[in-house]
This record gives structure tokens, sequence and C-alpha cells, in this order.
């Protein structure tokens, strides 16, 4: 519990003129993000069945350091969600859109990435490695939510479902899963994707997906999570989020109906509907981001992610 609340105090201690000291995103051929840094960070023998927060302390000591930008205003989420992710740490925050509540999730994945190379201190049956490491691989989310759960902190929350549970859409049938890794998630995801069937994204949703399935929902990827970054996707995100949800479900059941739509969107046979408008928002707000590749990453499975101003 004290490790915890120092973890909190850490997080509470960082102020908004704190800046990155960190240049490109990256991601791997498994498609995880990932930044360097400047200088390399201890990572202690982590148990195989979960880590410990009180060895957590020092490592976010250091991953302050170097992405402040991307943690400010968050939060340790105790209890993980999913609670399967046993390794990572959940950093979140709550934001409001002009209609909807999100939560921004941070995961920083700390598991032994399975480099020999980088052994500081061989493993055991129960614990893994202790390395080091100039790569702090993460994941960063929006998560519409009907509500948040508090205790001085967040402890938890209540994402807005679109599917009660996870189906794969094929040949005009739908069949129900129990869904327990990746592959099934990448298929939903893409069920996403085409059912939005919207033109505007300049990289690749095959490479990268910005709107991704996990929570039982469709969540936003924000591969550079700064204050204006998460501000200026959430606005964006809401557009998308409503014209996904509206063709899974009846809109109202998130809207009440002295809410307006967007200006850009039209209600049609219960389907929302973008206008001219929307589309030159919404292309105007992907075209910032690019994918890079050389051979150099060619070689190392890796791509880079170019975000314009």
């Amino acid at each position: 519990m004290k490790s915890v609340k120092r973890i909190q105090k850490l997080l509470k201690g960082i102020s908004e003129d704190n800046r990155n000291n960190v240049d490109n995103i990256y991601i791997n051929i498994a498609k995880n993000e990932f930044i360097f840094t400047n200088e390399s960070i201890k990572i202690p023998r982590i148990r195989i069945s979960k880590l410990d927060y009180d060895l957590s302390v020092d490592i976010v000591k250091k991953i302050i350091k170097h992405i402040p930008e991307f943690l400010f205003e968050h939060e340790l989420l105790e209890e993980r969600k999913p609670p399967s992710e046993q390794h990572s740490l959940h950093l979140i925050k709550e934001i409001r859109g002009k209609l909807l509540k999100y939560i921004h999730i941070f995961k920083i994945d700390l598991k032994f990435d399975g480099n020999s190379d980088t052994i500081i201190e061989k493993g055991d049956s129960d614990h893994y490695p202790s390395y080091q490491t100039d790569r702090i691989y993460y994941k960063s989310r929006l998560i519409p939510v009907n509500k948040i759960y508090k205790d001085n902190s967040i402890i938890d929350f209540d994402p807005i479902k679109i599917f009660t549970s996870n189906y794969i859409e094929s040949d005009q049938y739908f069949h129900t899963f129990a869904i327990f890794d990746s592959l099934e998630h990448k298929k939903i995801t893409k069920d996403l994707h085409d059912k939005l069937s919207l033109d505007v994204f300049s990289v690749s949703t095959e490479l990268y997906p910005f709107i991704v399935y996990d929570y039982f929902t469709a969540c936003f990827n924000v591969p550079y999570p700064s204050v204006d970054e998460l501000r200026r996707a959430v606005e964006y995100f809401e557009t998308i989020f409503m014209l996904i949800y509206s063709r899974y479900n009846n809109i109202n059941d998130i809207l009440s109906e002295d809410e307006k739509y967007h200006n850009s969107l039209k209600l049609k046979s219960g389907i929302l509907m973008p206008q001219d408008d929307c589309f030159a928002d919404l292309r105007h707000y992907f075209k910032r981001f690019k994918i890079y590749r050389n051979d150099d990453l060619a070689l190392k499975g890796w791509w880079r992610i170019d975000i314009e101003n």
C-alpha cells in the first residue's frame, strides 16, 4: 500500500511545464509502440506471477524523467484492467469530451522481452531476469466510459460497450466467441473499420489502426499522448465513436434527447452519417500522421511514426 501511495505522489508531482526527453515513436513487428530513452533503465527481477508495486517505485521515477508529458495528471490504476496484464503499469486519466466521458489509459509493459544481451541477473522458476533497457513499450488508448469509480483516486471504470459479447462477422452471419488472444481482437478491429467505412486515414489500418477493439468497445490509439494531443484526439474520436456506435446500437442509448449530435453528423434511418465538413476535418487530423521505414528499420522489423504539428 505504501508503494502505491508513493507512485501516486510521484505522478501528482509532475508539472505541466515538464517536457519529454525522448524523440521518435516506433512500432515493432508485433505493432507494439515504443520509444527510446537517452539512458539505460534497470528493470529488477519481476515475479512471473505479477509485477509488484514495491519494485515499481524506482522504475516510475526513471520513466517520469523521460516522458512526463505522457503521464501528466495520470493516476495509477492499482487493480489492473484487464487483470490479466499483471506485468504492466496502468496509468489513467479522466478526460471529458463535448458529449461523452473518456479514460485515457497508458500501459507500460515491463515484462522481459527475451533479449539475452540485456540480462543483468538470470531468472529462475519464479522470476523473470533482471535486465537493462533503453526502450519503453506502451499502449496509449482513449476509452469511452459510462462511469468512473473513485476512492481518493480512480479505482475502476465502466466502458460504453458496443458489444455485450465478443463476435466476429463472417459471411453475413454473426458468431459469438470467448476471446483469449489478440488475433480475434484484430478481426473485430477490422470489422469496426469495415463498418465505419471512412476514407480518412493517412496510415494503413492494417499496419497501425487508430480505432482498435478493446474493453468490449471501440478505443482510439493516441501514439503521442501529450496534453494537447489528448485534447485534440478526444475531439475527433468522439465524432468517430458516435459513427461507430450508431452502426451497432441505438445512438440514443448513450445520448439524451436534449443533446445534439455534432453539426457534421446527420441521423438517417437510425444511423449517423458524416457530412462533407466531417470528412474534411477528419482528413486534416489524420494527415498529420505518417509511417516511415528505411532499410535499417526494415532489417529490425520496425516502423517509425512521424507526427506533424
